[in-house]
């Protein structure tokens, strides 16, 4: 008898060890409408991720959030953001561990949207747009991750002359990390469909995916000097 207890111990044993990577495995997603986050002469400011959608698996989740009109005010030193977006919805869904397998995926959509960065001297960035479309998505397994990204631009048109941008406009469905502008010094870039993706031992365990990212590293323009991100309909799945 107990040498039945003991194979039985050991069998069962052996199933849980071959059951604890696919219950091991988690997702999660999330998607907003604008967030940004600067360094302008020293001083740390950010705006949260805006109109945001979020949920992590298992179990499987949906969530939705859908604003009709959002406006928003941000000071980073002496700039202040301003951005009024319209019909917004973002959304993020994950699935249960079903076959060794787990997925999430976020959306994010912005139907309109106007935004400046002014100044004491007065506005420094206009931006406006209409039909900001991002989605990200991570499917895992035990051996491997896949992730995937697109985004469609109905229209977009930005100036900001103090960053180098001059009456730059696109609409369509960019490359991954498509530069719009970007200065010689490289010190201001605008991305579309910008792609980030966080890897583990080879493996990607996070993709962030934006519809519009402008990037500026250590500017220095009429005596301000200007560190930080932009993003617009920014989907992310881990």
């Amino acid at each position: 008898m107990l040498f039945r207890l003991s194979l039985t111990a050991i069998a069962l044993a052996c199933l849980g060890s071959f059951a604890s990577p696919a219950a091991t495995l988690t997702a999660g997603s999330n998607a907003s409408a604008i967030s940004a986050s600067f360094v302008v002469n020293g001083k740390a400011g950010a705006l949260a991720p805006q109109a945001l959608a979020s949920g992590s698996a298992p179990p499987a989740y949906s969530k939705a959030t859908s604003v009709p009109s959002l406006s928003k005010s941000q000071q980073f030193d002496i700039l202040t953001l301003t951005g009024t977006g319209k019909n917004i919805k973002d959304t993020a869904t994950g699935t249960a561990v079903t076959l060794g397998k787990i997925t999430s995926k976020a959306g994010a959509s912005i139907g309109s949207l106007t935004g400046t960065v002014g100044s004491p001297l007065g506005n420094v960035l206009t931006i406006t747009g209409t039909k900001l479309v991002s989605s990200a998505g991570l499917a895992k397994t035990a051996d491997k991750n896949t992730p995937t990204g697109t985004v469609s631009i109905g229209s977009l048109s930005i100036n900001a002359p103090a960053f180098g941008i001059s009456n730059k406009s696109y609409s369509g469905k960019p490359k991954p990390n498509f530069i719009l502008y970007q200065s010689g010094d490289k010190k201001v870039t605008l991305y579309l469909n910008r792609q980030i993706k966080t890897t583990k031992s080879g493996k990607v365990t996070k993709i962030s995916v934006s519809a519009v990212n402008l990037h500026i590293v250590d500017l220095e323009t009429s005596g301000q000097t200007i560190s930080g991100d932009l993003f617009l309909a920014t989907g992310n799945a881990h």
